[in-house]
């Protein structure tokens, strides 16, 4: 009797703790789903009682439960007129939990009087594609197992021209090796999207300016330079005087988002106004394939630059410039650079050097204003030659902070810090050159058309030196105007 009583206190115990795990069919109003979790947050402010569901590729956003339709259908009409994506759908819970989620069933298209399928297809032969890409993705959301849905669901992006996203669904159709048929067509959509997807793109820029430099000729202050026990007079006639300038720059972009090829062209020129000689003439020319991973992309240029001084062609130097960028999140950049450089002068050799070294730099974007670091050291060794003002160390670090006041003006200000250490001394001396270079930009930008801006620019320049004869201050005032294409 005993052993009978324990039997039957188990099986109520078995039978009481089942109960527990029953599930019970309920109604949920779907609200939309995501790709990205922003979106659903900002369509839950909407509908304050929703909450979220987490997907493997997406996020549902889901309205309560009811026990019957009728009143899942009640709510759904107050709701239509707050979200017209708004739709009834099956989903379970457990009584002990209460934990909501998406029922994953197959259709049974006996019972199943809604077929979105053919509501899609009505709407895609219409050429009504976000409707019926809405339709197919509530069949998908509800019966994930149906292939010709994803199928449908891809070639649709297709139409609404989303190629990134077309492509993703495609492949992902490829991966579960679909009939013979199927996988010939998706890989012609396939090379369809990467035909649309390869970019040829040309921008650029042209800018045209009138400059007032204090300091033409980097003329020190300083009217006595003691050498070896002898004063020297230097030469501290500043020259000032107004010039124009001219820039130019154009880019072309060549590829897809994972391989690209990028070339640039650029050009400055001075031309005097208040001297018989011409300004500074600089051409640069720069190509190169850029590969990315995700958020890293890898940049590696190869150019040549052409000065002229006074009219006269002076250097000519080839480079090359390895980048790494680094995409940290949406609103942050770090990028890391290398360069090898030989500049050859034209018109003394014995001021040919080559150069080695690196840089980064950091920024980070917020709403109205970008803010930045960056720094580098570089080695300048002579090719030949006894000059004294040829092979040194560079240290540079600097900041840069941009400020939007509205959608046509910002402000721009950039600081740098120079540091310049000669390798070789001077015997009378007894010492080697050292200089310290501090430079501050302020630049006001005003949009005055979609394309053409207005550009008020002041930079100032500070070169403090242990040889007095090479320290100089200079103030330069620009205003540009500039087109971008």
């Amino acid at each position: 009797m005993k052993k009978i009583f324990i039997l039957t206190l188990f099986a109520l115990t078995l039978f009481a703790n089942s109960d527990k795990l029953e599930y019970k069919d309920l109604y949920c109003i779907k609200l939309g789903s995501f790709t990205k979790l922003l979106n659903a947050k900002s369509a839950k402010r909407v509908v304050p009682n929703s909450y979220i569901i987490k997907k493997e590729r997406y996020f549902v956003l889901l309205f309560s439960s009811f026990d019957d339709k009728k009143s899942a259908n009640i709510s759904l009409k107050k709701i239509k007129n707050r979200v017209k994506d708004a739709y009834i759908i099956p989903c379970k819970r457990k009584k002990s939990k209460i934990k909501r989620y998406v029922a994953t069933k197959k259709r049974d298209y006996k019972t199943d009087t809604k077929d979105y399928m053919n509501e899609a297809k009505r709407f895609f032969d219409k050429g009504d594609y976000e409707s019926a890409l809405a339709l197919y993705d509530k069949e998908m959301i509800m019966y994930p197992n149906n292939r010709l849905a994803a199928l449908e669901y891809a070639r649709t992006l297709y139409k609404l021209g989303l190629y990134k996203q077309s492509k993703k669904e495609f492949l992902k159709i490829l991966s579960i090796n679909p009939p013979s048929q199927v996988k010939k067509n998706i890989k012609f959509y396939i090379k369809n999207i990467d035909d649309k997807l390869m970019q040829n793109n040309f921008y650029g820029t042209l800018s045209l300016g009138i400059s007032y430099d204090d300091n033409l000729g980097y003329n020190t202050s300083d009217p006595i330079f003691n050498y070896n026990g002898y004063d020297l007079k230097n030469d501290t006639n500043k020259t000032k005087g107004y010039y124009t300038n001219f820039n130019l720059a154009l880019f072309h972009h060549y590829g897809d988002e994972n391989f690209a090829w990028e070339s640039s062209f650029y050009t400055y020129n001075e031309f005097e106004q208040e001297k018989d000689i011409s300004g500074v003439n600089f051409l640069q020319l720069s190509s190169g394939p850029v590969q990315r991973f995700g958020r890293v992309s890898i940049n590696v240029p190869v150019g040549i630059t052409e000065s002229w001084y006074e009219g006269k062609n002076e250097n000519l130097l080839f480079f090359v410039k390895p980048v790494l960028n680094i995409r940290s999140s949406k609103s942050t950049n770090l990028r890391f650079g290398a360069k090898y450089a030989k500049t050859r002068n034209l018109l003394d050799n014995n001021k040919s050097y080559n150069t080695v070294g690196g840089d980064f730099a950091f920024n980070a974007l917020f709403e109205k204003y970008l803010f930045g670091v960056n720094g580098g050291y570089f080695k300048d060794k002579k090719l030949q030659g006894d000059r004294l003002d040829i092979s040194k160390k560079r240290y540079l670090v600097g900041a840069v902070l941009n400020y939007d006041f509205s959608n046509r003006v910002s402000f721009l200000t950039h600081y740098l810090y120079e540091r310049d250490i000669y390798t070789q001394k001077d015997s009378a001396l007894g010492y080697a050159r050292k200089d310290k270079k501090d430079m501050l930009l302020l630049k006001i930008r005003r949009k005055i058309f979609k394309q053409h801006s207005l550009l008020l620019t002041y930079t100032y320049l500070n070169n403090t030196s242990n040889i007095n004869s090479f320290s100089y201050k200079k103030d330069t005032y620009s205003f540009e105007y500039q087109y971008s294409f």
